[in-house]
């Protein structure tokens, strides 16, 4: 802040050509600013919904759910059995997903 206060009052006493210089770079940084955060709204508005509908488990909440190891998850991950994503080295799993995999089961046997 202290810095800009000066380099405004030298600016002055210097001319005021160099002042709108920097007020328009400023102005152009705020504009490409806004513009990014209109970007983001976009995307976030995008994908909002998609983890707004649809329930997401990690590995512990799915092995609770089926009864299972995490070990027999993983021969369900390797196996294709149950899709997943994996986001920051942690697996998750959307529950429509597990209930598919629950109602199949139970139709085989």
């Amino acid at each position: 802040m202290g810095l800009f206060c000066f380099t405004f009052a030298q600016n002055n006493a210097n001319g005021s050509s160099s002042y709108r210089k920097k007020s328009s770079f400023f102005e152009q940084i705020q504009k490409d600013v806004q513009q990014l955060n209109n970007s983001l709204q976009v995307v976030m508005d995008t994908y909002k919904g998609i983890w707004q509908k649809e329930k997401w488990l990690d590995t512990q909440e799915v092995c609770l759910l089926l009864g299972i190891s995490k070990r027999a998850l993983q021969y369900y991950k390797d196996q294709k059995l149950l899709p997943f994503s994996c986001i920051h080295r942690k697996n998750y799993f959307k529950r429509s997903d597990v209930e598919q995999l629950l109602t199949s089961n139970l139709q085989t046997q």
